[in-house]
């Protein structure tokens, strides 16, 4: 993976359950997707994967609308840079809820990982359009605007990424790093970059239905 992916990642409850599923199924669906999480993570026995990625299958089967499986399968696949996969769990995701953020997000990440920055970027500006509290969307666009060397319109993305997570330090270092090399690393910067390193970072084993990448 490289240095420049963070992934973060938080559980949900099985609330992505589409319209459609039978009520007296609803009940055997959350118990699935909830075992799902626990192999996946590893919670109450040994994390396996396997078993995981069948469950969240067979969930889906079940109800062909639960957003969060699809999440939890993309994640799976992105772990294991099983690219094309994961692409076609974002998509099934976006299918559901055209206007997800995360899921534009996350799937722009995968586009560029398989070398397509061009669409990847495409993929970050819409996310931005469509939900302005994504912010990985607004780092992850900063990036590709820095390596075409648009370091002021960069700064801008990073922000507006900032003040949506003003203590991640990925963010911060980023942002100080253009700012220094712009010539304007500001008073008001040196702060937030001296809090934002004070913060004290947990390692997060946990996925969730917003996972940024």
């Amino acid at each position: 993976m490289k240095i420049w992916i963070l992934l973060m990642c938080v559980l949900v409850g099985a609330g992505g359950v589409g319209a459609q599923v039978k009520p007296v199924w609803q009940a055997e669906v959350n118990r699935l997707f909830e075992e799902a999480q626990r192999y996946h993570l590893g919670i109450e026995r040994p994390a396996d994967i396997k078993k995981a990625y069948q469950l969240y299958l067979d969930v889906i089967q079940m109800a062909p609308e639960h957003v969060d499986a699809y999440y939890n399968l993309a994640a799976l696949c992105f772990d294991q840079k099983r690219y094309d996969l994961a692409e076609n769990y974002y998509r099934k995701v976006l299918k559901v809820q055209p206007t997800d953020g995360d899921a534009l997000n996350n799937l722009g990440t995968v586009y560029e990982l398989q070398g397509k920055p061009q669409f990847a970027r495409r993929l970050y500006q819409k996310a931005m359009e469509v939900d302005s509290s994504v912010a990985m969307a607004y780092y992850n666009y900063a990036r590709l605007l820095s390596v075409d060397k648009k370091n002021k319109e960069a700064a801008v993305m990073l922000k507006k990424a900032l003040a949506l997570e003003p203590e991640n330090a990925l963010f911060v270092k980023q942002h100080a790093k253009l700012e220094g090399e712009l010539g304007k690393l500001s008073n008001s910067t040196v702060g937030v970059v001296a809090g934002g390193f004070m913060v004290i970072l947990a390692a997060y084993a946990v996925l969730s239905r917003k996972r940024k990448v």
